[in-house]
């Protein structure tokens, strides 16, 4: 089946790129059957390093004038890093998310097995989430703020927390997981395993499974439906859909649906299931308040992701094969709009926050951003670059770097190996040419059928010109001008007058041409074909003859040092040795996993060969025709181009999009920075941040990089509950190896309520947020702690606490309330009046006395 949907996949993708991707799908199949939307792909296990580094070395050989990488230029972010680090760029964009806990769209990157991170407010790229192989949906569940992440190819599930942003753990579940969803009924998360045709049951309080559920064939996309709590699953090879029953978990109806569901997304205005049909390009709704199908609605070409937009109550639905989204109208359900996006759109998101819907474009490596209010595009967010074919430019010293990815072509600038400026050429650029006589460079638009003439001086695009069908390899004829351009789709060549920029000949080769190479020693064109090598007389624009190499011929380069041409063969993993002047083959040389591109070295005179599938370049001595050395570059190595103003060898990596950059002068010895930690729970990810390195772990309590001597400074993370005193380190390398030790302290805690919930409550003298109830959290560090609160018509509280790391202190204060000034008043008048009374009474009764005694008198 993956075979199959390999070849039906070949028919709607570019050609040339599935080609190659799909020999990486191949060598999948040894290690289980993968996939999304039928696009299968493995990456080789040095990548589970997501973006530590590797120390530049060179593999089975001592031999030092071989090359090693010297830096790697990542092409999403334009970063040059010392040495050859396996970068993520956020290749391959598949499913999305949205993060109402903290704004964020979270996207799925295929390729490069990360996590895109882009914030709502800025739509901008903030992060990039190592996480496992082939990631494909993502689910939030709010009860504890995790993102869960079906890792296809890895066949678990990748737990991010959202607050740090980083894997807190990883769940084993069946071959294939995709579809994911979160149940608020039970804090379950579901996700649908396609290759045993089930639903792992994820408890999302301890992240443990705790049941499967077998469905229809192949599920793929999931939904939870909160109006009758039951949890609906795509099954794409039996075209129905599942329906669960959340409460118990069990099996409950299948529903018939269009041809090869895949999408499918809820309606809460009117409780409506909508399922997009891949292969019969339209929309089944269900009703879910009876699970039966209301209607059908014809949308675009191969429809996948579909999202809800409440604010329209609309239904965006990707059509990955018509580049656009559909526009439904949930009211009527019917379709009101059609938007034109990237390239192979797949998933949609809604973010309430700025009423704004992510598209993501698996192809363009782009996410369009969608105003729902006019339903017009407002930006697009690239999320990588692949490029392709890479050439140098004598005339300026610039490397030119096709990007079919963006249509474009990359000026770096060997200086700073920096790319200074895009050029926008046609569609789908693969290859390159520069004709020294005109100072242009000529660029192959694959999909376009033409040639993109930029000049180099002005970096400007000045014409195309209209050539065959499927154009890839181009190359130079210094003896005439002229260049020529392999056909690949109509076998044949364009011969094109540098002079006039006009196609003056077709030539007709083998079936699948890819490149080409000059020989100036007999003024002949060897094009690659077929199983043979086409060789073009270029005074007559004759073919003089083929010369049968191999199974696939592929890449193909001239030696002038000894008059020879080296073909790749990525099907038999090797590179046959043609003498020029004899035109016979001499020798066939074992090198890596599927080369494909190879590059002349006149400094060391020895051919560079890029081999894809084994992420490294093969080193032959051509005096020997031998391998003397492997060196490790980034992932998807297939084109190199040499700068002679330098001696750099510039390897593009179309899996990783990066560029490797081998020196072949003397390596500088590197020694090791080992930083240990203490104190961080043995799951957590801790982060060390230089300035000219990056690296991270999960559990190790080590982190090492390797650098010449010289002054370095680097920043360890703090985190939300572990901080650290020595946040920032400064480290000299002096011919011997360092090592650091980072001490984590756990925060600790005051908390509690204070009351009135208006009053003021500060903590050595920073004031603290009371929620509406009262209740405060503080975080701190251990030592003594003075809290103070206020409030008027109150009492102020003082008081003091003493913290060790990791305690909390439970505090409630409780403010009691000043006697006003009218009681006080009433108070005193009332004490008057009784001191009043009290005088009378004092004085009646001493002049009753005084009387009494004057009687007294009188009588006697």
């Amino acid at each position: 089946m993956i075979l199959i949907n390999m070849v039906l996949l070949s028919l709607h993708v570019k050609r040339w790129l599935i080609f190659i991707f799909s020999i990486v799908l191949i060598s999948a199949l040894f290690g289980g059957i993968s996939g999304h939307n039928d696009i299968q792909s493995r990456t080789d296990a040095s990548t589970m390093k997501g973006n530590m580094r590797l120390t530049p070395s060179i593999y089975g050989s001592n031999n030092q004038d071989a090359g090693y990488v010297k830096y790697t230029l990542v092409m999403f972010n334009n970063t040059l890093l010392n040495g050859n680090f396996l970068n993520g760029n956020g290749l391959g964009p598949l499913g999305e998310l949205y993060d109402p806990s903290n704004g964020y769209i979270y996207i799925t990157d295929a390729v490069s097995n990360n996590v895109t991170v882009i914030n709502g407010s800025i739509n901008k790229v903030i992060a990039t989430i190592p996480v496992g192989f082939t990631p494909d949906s993502m689910a939030f569940d709010p009860s504890n703020g995790y993102i869960y992440v079906s890792d296809s190819n890895a066949h678990n599930v990748s737990v991010i927390n959202s607050a740090s942003n980083k894997v807190i753990a990883t769940i084993s579940v069946g071959p294939i997981p995709m579809g994911i969803v979160y149940d608020p009924s039970n804090s379950y998360i579901y996700v649908t395993n396609s290759a045993p045709n089930n639903v792992s049951v994820i408890n999302g309080t301890n992240n443990k499974i705790v049941s499967s559920i077998t469905v229809g064939s192949r599920p793929t996309a999931i939904l939870y439906d909160p109006s009758n709590g039951y949890i609906y699953v795509t099954d794409s090879n039996a075209n129905t859909v599942s329906v669960i029953n959340g409460t118990n978990s069990r099996l409950i109806s299948t529903i018939p649906v269009g041809i090869d569901p895949r999408g499918i997304s809820y309606d809460p205005s009117n409780e409506h299931i909508y399922v997009t049909n891949i292969i019969s390009d339209n929309v089944t709704v269900i009703n879910g308040s009876t699970n039966k199908v209301v209607t059908t609605i014809n949308v675009g070409s191969y429809p996948l992701g579909a999202a809800y937009d409440p604010s329209n109550e609309h239904i965006y639905v990707a059509n990955e094969e018509s580049n656009s989204v559909s526009v439904i109208n949930g009211t009527t359900s019917k379709l009101i709009s059609t938007i034109p996006v990237g390239l192979y759109p797949r998933c949609t998101a809604y973010d309430p926050s700025n009423e704004h819907i992510y598209v993501t474009n698996g192809q363009s490596n782009n996410v369009s951003v969608i105003n729902g209010t006019n339903n017009k595009i407002v930006t697009s967010i690239s999320v990588g670059v692949s490029p392709l074919g890479v050439i140098y430019d004598p005339s300026n010293s610039y490397i030119y770097a096709a990007e079919s990815s963006t249509n474009s072509v990359a000026i770096i600038n060997e200086t700073t190996n920096k790319v200074i400026t895009a050029i926008p050429a046609g569609l789908d650029p693969v290859e390159l040419a520069y004709d020294p006589s005109n100072g242009n460079l000529y660029v192959t638009d694959a999909l376009a059928n033409n040639v993109s003439v930029i000049n180099t001086s002005t970096s400007k695009l000045i014409g195309t010109i209209p050539v065959g069908v499927y154009p890839e390899s181009i190359a130079y004829d210094p003896s005439n001008g002229y260049i020529y351009v392999s056909n690949s789709e109509s076998n044949n060549v364009s011969v094109i007058n540098g002079a006039t920029n006009k196609v003056i000949a077709t030539i007709d080769v083998g079936s699948n041409s890819f490149q080409e190479a000059y020989n100036p020693s007999n003024g002949y064109i060897y094009v690659a074909d077929s199983k043979n090598i086409s060789v073009i007389n270029g005074s007559t624009n004759k073919v003089e003859t083929t010369i049968n190499v191999g199974s696939e011929p592929f890449g193909i380069v001239y030696d002038s040092s000894n008059g020879y041409i080296y073909v790749t063969d990525p099907n038999a993993n090797n590179v046959t040795v043609i003498n020029g002047s004899t035109n016979k083959v001499v020798t066939t040389i074992n090198v890596g996993s599927y080369p494909l591109g190879a590059v002349y070295d006149p400094s060391n005179e020895y051919i560079y060969v890029t081999d894809l599938s084994s992420n490294q370049v093969s080193v032959i001595n051509t005096t020997t025709n031998s391998v003397i050395a492997t060196i490790g570059v980034n992932s998807g190595p297939i084109s190199a181009a040499y700068d002679s103003s330098d001696g750099y060898l510039y390897i593009s990596n179309i899996i990783s999009g990066s560029i490797s950059i081998i020196s072949t002068e003397k390596q500088v010895k590197e020694y090791s920075i080992t930083f240990k930690e203490t104190g961080l729970p043995s799951d957590m990810m801790w982060y060390v941040n230089g300035t000219k390195t990056f690296e991270h772990v999960a559990s190790p309590a080590n982190i090492t990089f390797s650098l010449p001597n010289g002054n370095y400074s680097f920043k360890v993370t703090n985190f939300s509950d572990f901080y650290t005193t020595t946040n920032e380190i400064y480290v000299t390398i002096n011919g011997n190896n360092v090592t650091e030790t980072i001490n984590y302290y756990h925060y600790a805690y005051i908390i509690g309520m204070v009351s009135p919930t208006n009053a003021s409550l500060s903590v050595n003298g920073k004031e603290v947020t009371v929620s509406s109830s009262g209740l405060f959290n503080v975080s701190v560090t251990a030592g003594t702690y003075e809290i103070e609160a206020t409030a008027s018509g109150y009492i102020s509280y003082y008081g003091n606490t003493t913290l060790n790391y990791g305690n909390v202190t439970n505090i409630t204060i409780d403010l009691k309330p000043i006697l006003s000034k009218s009681s006080s008043q009433s108070n005193t008048n009332l004490y008057l009046i009784i001191g009043l009374l009290a005088s009378a009474t004092v004085i009646a009764s001493v002049i009753y006395l005084m009387r009494r005694r004057k009687g007294a008198e009188i009588m006697n």
